[in-house]
């Protein structure tokens, strides 16, 4: 997959890896595109861990592993690991650090920056495992150990990063609870616990009232639960016995491996059948060398462009052109160099699309691009990613009647682009139009001259609120102030960044919308952002400037080399 589709600089990302499994071949060819980083999970430190969770990988494979990574070019590496797993001790969290000490030991016996980002997760408990018997442990030992990790890691190459013990508390509560657990979540969700998964909405105070008002002790829940007791979760049937759990949990505390039945030997956990079908794979043997899948696809054709029968010369070094091999087998593959063109896209963003990120934009609409199949031109390198060339990025809330992109691209524009590319887009967000350019000596989207703006407050009157009305009246000061002695309504506002207004105007009063036009400052570059323009130069309150529906309206850009020059995109 990785050689078919990396000519479209497409990249092949991985989920955690079994470092046992781990080859050269697979690190050449998944980095092809982009580097994205491996990530393995060991799970534990120490290897006596590893071995009762059932997950035997030595120390020795994990670094090999590594260090094929590392020497394919590679310079970050992700580790998982978890703390706070039944029978663990300090030693475990020793081995730990060794482990990310001696990963930094592999890394300088290369060039360049090796990196690692070690992420620190806490054992929770959970129903139909074979550990669903075992307590979570004590918040303060999980306190201790992740805190001697903190101080204790403190490498220049590693990166530590963790889970707060309590968000995994309250985990612990919910995966082992009952139904009357049900009722402390619903106390929590009406005292205002909302969005938990982010650190900085996660309230362990409020779930601990939401507990106690509901009548549920958590460390109930969290506790070691007797082998004979009946759990709530007993009634349902995954088809896996309780008898097989219990074996798999005292093998894991005598630490003997229990084998992954996909290679044929039944371990009797319950799921009816004859045992026929279980073989799903056959034991790898020792490979002599390692053999790759070439996969074949169609040539992607280029609308409005024909190739010579006659063999074309291959573009000088340095020369960044796309060669599509020619369509017809029967006359043999013929590289047909094709220049990129320079495109400026028109877009808007309106409705349910204004609460879209800048950044989130633009991977829609390069997405769009790509299924709709215009060949982009990328970047050069270890991760590339399109030649593009943004408008300014305006505030998330904010509706926009134009923003650009400026792109690269080869060969003619596919048929019917645009209705393509919108199809693929979410409401709100419209592509207007593709048009060519010449970029040399001519205008920038990054470079705007002049923008201007639209604000509206909502159900407003002119004089309905005295905020209103005296906004309104502050409005019509400046503009008459500006035509009665400022030529041409050119005026410098005093503000921090000193931007020039060049033009105002009260649309309407009822509901309240004034337009205005921000320029740039000559000296700086910098643009006056709308809301500051309310609140610093017409002196709004901030609590009415929250209510002001902002819209950007249209834009006009700067001509290389040429001053005081405007051209307008529509």
């Amino acid at each position: 997959m990785a050689r078919a589709f990396s000519k479209d600089k497409v990249s092949i990302s991985l989920p955690s890896l079994r470092a046992d499994m781990f080859s050269v071949s697979l690190a050449e060819n998944v980095g092809e595109v982009k580097k994205n980083g491996f990530t393995f999970a060991p799970e534990a430190g120490s290897v006596r861990m590893r071995k009762f969770i059932n997950k035997n990988i030595s120390n020795e494979e994990l670094f090999q592993a590594i260090e094929t990574a590392y020497r394919q070019g590679w310079n970050l590496i992700k580790l998982y690991f978890m703390i706070g797993l039944p029978t663990e001790t300090s030693d475990d969290i020793r081995e730990l650090v060794d482990l990310i000490r001696e990963v930094g030991r592999i890394g300088r016996k290369f060039k360049g920056g090796k990196n690692l980002n070690a992420s620190i997760g806490t054992f929770v408990p959970k129903s139909f495992t074979p550990f669903q018997w075992d307590r979570f442990e004590d918040l303060q030992v999980i306190n201790e150990r992740l805190n001697y990790l903190k101080a204790t890691v403190r490498f220049p190459f590693a990166r530590l990063k963790w889970h707060d013990p309590k968000e995994c508390f309250i985990e612990g509560v919910l995966s082992r609870g009952d139904r009357r657990v049900g009722q402390a979540l619903l106390k929590a969700y009406q005292l205002g616990c909302r969005f938990d998964g982010w650190d900085e909405m996660f309230n362990y105070d409020l779930w601990m009232k939401a507990f106690e008002e509901s009548g549920v002790d958590p460390h109930f829940y969290n506790r070691d639960i007797g082998l004979d007791e009946v759990l709530p979760w007993d009634f349902i049937n995954i088809g896996v016995s309780k008898k097989f759990l219990l074996k798999e949990r005292e093998r894991s505390y005598q630490q003997v491996q229990t084998y992954d039945c996909k290679w044929g030997d039944c371990r009797g956990c319950g799921i009816p059948g004859n045992y026929a079908d279980i073989k799903l794979a056959s034991q790898p043997e020792q490979a002599v060398e390692e053999k790759l899948v070439h996969l074949t696809l169609p040539a992607p054709a280029v609308s409005g462009t024909e190739f010579s029968e006659k063999p074309v010369a291959q573009p000088p070094s340095g020369d960044r052109r796309l060669t599509i091999p020619k369509s017809d087998p029967a006359s043999g593959l013929v590289d047909a160099p094709l220049s990129a063109k320079p495109y400026v896209l028109h877009y808007t963003k309106k409705g349910p699309a204004r609460f879209l990120s800048h950044l989130n934009i633009m991977k829609l609409i390069e997405q769009a691009m790509i299924r709709a199949d215009l060949r982009l031109r990328f970047t050069e390198g270890f991760n590339p990613h399109p030649k593009f060339a943004t408008s300014p990025a305006i505030p998330l809330g904010m509706t926009s009647q134009s923003e650009y992109i400026q792109l690269e691209a080869y060969g003619e524009l596919p048929e019917n682009l645009l209705a393509r590319m919108n199809e693929y887009l979410p409401e709100g967000l419209v592509i207007q139009s593709i048009v060519p350019f010449e970029s040399k000596g001519k205008w920038s989207v990054t470079q705007p001259l002049r923008v201007t703006y639209k604000a509206r407050i909502e159900g407003s009157t002119g004089g309905e609120t005295p905020a209103v009305g005296e906004l309104l009246g502050r409005a019509n000061d400046l503009i008459n102030h500006l035509c009665d002695h400022y030529k041409g309504n050119d005026f410098w506002c005093s503000s921090r960044d000193h931007e020039r207004i060049v033009d105002l105007w009260i649309q309407s009063e009822r509901p309240l919308e004034i337009g205005f036009t921000l320029s740039v400052n000559p000296d700086s570059g910098a643009l006056m952002k709308p809301r500051d323009f309310l609140e610093q130069v017409l002196l709004c309150p901030p609590d009415l400037a929250k209510k002001c529906l902002i819209a950007k309206e249209s834009v006009h850009f700067t001509t290389a080399g040429r001053e005081n020059h405007e051209l307008t995109v529509s």
